[in-house]
């Protein structure tokens, strides 16, 4: 694992996400990978009311956006930050 992350490290930026930042649209490309380090992220589906409902918890060591090449994917559910950490 440490090989792996010494591959990764350079590309690698430590944000601050604050509580109610979308990180990802329904049909937004995708162009990052958030890997959780704190806090916690709500995955969302809108219902056909066009309300929404949380349908996973993302916490520490929880990656969002990491389902297909960066650009190439487009997000399926709203992401949503809950806790900051």
């Amino acid at each position: 694992m440490p090989r792996d992350l010494a591959l990764l490290k350079p590309s690698l930026q430590l944000v601050e996400l604050p509580q109610g930042e979308l990180l990802g649209e329904p049909g937004q490309r995708v162009s990052e990978v958030v890997f959780i380090e704190g806090g916690m992220v709500s995955l969302l589906t809108q219902m056909q009311d066009g309300s929404a409902i949380e349908i996973a918890t993302l916490g520490r060591e929880s990656i969002v956006g990491a389902r297909a090449p960066p650009r190439k994917h487009r997000s399926n559910e709203p992401t949503d930050v809950q806790l900051v950490g």
